[in-house]
């Protein structure tokens, strides 16, 4: 393997945890959200 292909499957493997940093990211913000909601309704019904 030459030295640039080296850095173009590393630059490659950094595209894609970052994405993947994106993914969990907006996941966590969905989980949250979903508490959120939750958090209201057990609210209401108090």
């Amino acid at each position: 393997m030459t030295s640039e292909t080296a850095l173009m499957t590393s630059e490659t493997g950094l595209m894609a945890s970052e994405t993947g940093l994106m993914t969990s990211e907006t996941g966590l913000m969905a989980i949250n959200g979903g508490w959120m909601i939750i958090n209201t309704g057990l609210e209401h019904y108090h």
